[in-house]
């Protein structure tokens, strides 16, 4: 049975230290890119893990191709927190002093006076500050010279695969993405939607190279066929570890942990082991998240990262796990706020279409300075109530509202609670329809 079903089975300790030796490691864009994120200190272990293991490293064309495409955003982010902690700072003192303002304190409590307070904070705010402009100067820019690039750049000096031979092979493989996408077949399926979220941060949809047109939302399964491709004529690449700060469903195979909301991560998919090995005869496909990569090296490498690293580069991956369950929140409270529009303003024989109508401006109108206008407010809204649930059109939006109202239907709810990935937007779904 194991040899048949072997995506579903995990590797013994001693399957693991052979692995180690002999296994190809394969590493995807967000762990170099994240190299950016992490304190110096951590950055630094991950590459001298990276460089003892040189002679085992191979990358696929398409995580060089991320890697330079999104270096300079990643940078810039970095400088961008700077002014975003400058911005939050004066925020919470201004809101500080404007709250005890309110309370008028000297006019209507004899003992209570903040002045003390507010100078204590005001000098620790200041001695922040300064100390904030010295860190900041020590920060990289887009135009100083980016040393940890030489260094990603000389490990991987000969060790990456070639692009495609033309843009007809990757117009099959968008082609393939369609269907597998489709079918929620991964890995990628989780960036069908890719195209739109970077339309509304005004990025561009595609790279470009070399005469050739890299469409993003497919950039996982182009990376994917990459893979399987340099493992079918390269001996090599029989024995796989692929390193990922990548979380989605669509790469990790996940069961429900006992006891607790979170789901575990049990390896990689079984269907991307069956795919690897059926096309590419690849004997062992095993998939880490940096943080238990660089605990394994510690066991099977012997060397001695410390626990404050490994505890970096986790939080930095639930950072990026929670920005991607704050917008499913943010998307779920906008359809809650739409239905609340219809609820308060519908009677029996209202227009369904004219109140969801009405009610998408209104929610627009008070969510707009999320938004660039209202034209782009009114759209995302709309999309959250229609393609974002898995709604075929407005029209059977509409329905499901309608059912809700006049019949007491169960069915808009359940849509909303199979389309939330987090335990806030859950919550909050129950407690909208059952109050």
């Amino acid at each position: 049975m194991k040899s048949l079903f072997s995506g579903y089975y995990f590797f013994s300790d001693s399957e693991l230290d052979d692995l180690w030796k002999n296994c190809t490691f394969i590493f995807d864009t967000n762990v170099l890119l994240n190299l950016y994120r992490y304190p110096k200190a951590t950055s630094d272990e991950l590459l001298k893990i990276l460089k003892r293991i040189s002679g085992q490293l191979w990358i696929p064309f398409q995580v060089g191709l991320e890697y330079q495409e999104n270096r300079l955003g990643v940078i810039n982010e970095q400088v961008e927190m700077f002014h975003k902690v400058q911005e939050a700072l004066k925020k919470g003192k201004e809101s500080l002093e404007q709250n005890l303002n309110q309370l008028q304190l000297k006019k209507r409590h004899s003992l209570i006076d903040p002045t003390e307070l507010l100078e204590k904070i005001d000098n620790a705010i200041t001695e922040f500050q300064q100390n904030l402009e010295l860190l900041q100067e020590k920060q990289p820019n887009v135009f100083d010279y980016d040393q940890l690039r030489e260094e990603i750049a000389s490990i991987f000096e000969g060790k990456i695969g070639q692009p495609p031979s033309s843009q007809e092979e990757l117009n099959a493989i968008y082609a393939e993405g369609k269907r597998r996408y489709d079918q929620k077949y991964p890995p990628g399926y989780m960036d069908i939607d890719k195209d739109n979220e970077l339309r509304k941060r005004k990025e561009r949809t595609v790279y470009l190279y070399n005469g050739l047109s890299f469409e993003r939302k497919y950039g996982d399964l182009i990376l994917w066929y990459q893979i399987i491709e340099e493992a079918e004529k390269n001996d090599k690449l029989k024995k796989i570890i692929y390193v990922s700060g990548d979380v989605k469903e669509d790469w990790w195979y996940k069961a429900d942990r006992f006891g607790s909301r979170q789901e575990a991560i049990l390896g990689a998919r079984p269907e991307l082991v069956q795919e690897i090995s059926s096309k590419a005869g690849v004997v062992a496909f095993h998939m880490y998240q940096t943080d238990r990569f660089l605990i394994d090296a510690n066991r099977y490498l012997g060397t001695q990262v410390s626990q404050e690293a490994v505890e970096q580069i986790r939080d930095v991956n639930m950072i990026s796990v929670a920005a991607g369950s704050r917008n499913n929140f943010i998307q779920i409270s906008d359809v809650l706020a739409v239905l609340g529009n219809i609820y308060e303003s519908y009677y029996k024989g209202a227009p369904i279409r004219e109140l969801r109508k009405n009610a998408i401006d209104a929610v627009a109108s008070e969510e707009l300075y999320r938004f660039q206008d209202l034209h782009s407010a009114k759209e995302t809204i709309r999309d959250a109530c229609t393609r974002r649930l898995g709604v075929k059109g407005i029209k059977n939006f509409e329905d499901l509202v309608e059912s809700w109202l006049c019949e007491g239907s169960d069915k808009l709810k359940d849509v909303l609670l199979d389309c939330s990935d987090n335990t806030q937007a859950v919550t909050a779904i129950h407690e909208f329809f059952d109050q």
